[in-house]
């Protein structure tokens, strides 16, 4: 599961686009972080606001924002594998955001967050994201120059982040 996660380096972008030299360490390293940080801020509620609101409703929302982000980051990745010949994958999850993967994980990242209300994890967010987005401009600069007219035109439709 792991290796599904943070290995993106697939077949599809061997033969197309280059990764982030630190993507994978980088991602190890965020999970490694947030879930220290979760999980002792959730166990000891050092900043946690579970009282804000009722833990069904925290509950409810953190599982479907995690079950919404491992959905795309198993589609996504199953797209990038099944490509066959090697191009732009532009059907699918990838027809409604460029990066599926990483909003994923970001998604993961928020729902867990929000399920115990941890304000020291809602403070790692926008740096993760931030890290994200460094990812998702390196790759598609990367893909740019593999790609050609193809990909601008696919940026033209699809954007990076917010299907909408």
């Amino acid at each position: 599961m792991i290796t599904r996660l943070f290995c993106r380096m697939t077949v599809c972008v061997e033969r197309l686009g280059e990764e982030h030299p630190w993507c994978d360490r980088a991602q190890v390293a965020m999970l490694l972080v947030f879930l220290a940080v979760w999980g002792l801020d959730s166990w000891y509620g050092f900043t946690a606001c579970g009282f804000l609101c009722p833990w069904m409703l925290r509950a409810a929302a953190g599982l479907a924002l995690v079950g919404f982000g491992g959905y795309l980051v198993e589609e996504s990745h199953g797209l990038v594998i099944d490509a066959e010949p090697a191009g732009l994958v532009d059907w699918g999850v990838y027809a409604l955001v460029r990066h599926p993967m990483y909003l994923g994980m970001l998604l993961v990242y928020l729902g867990l967050t929000v399920a115990t209300l941890s304000a020291a994890s809602m403070a790692l967010w926008p740096a993760f994201f931030y890290a994200y987005d460094g990812f998702a401009a390196y790759e598609e600069r990367r893909l740019v120059e593999a790609l050609g007219g193809d990909y601008l035109g696919y940026m033209g439709r699809v954007r990076r982040w917010v299907p909408f």
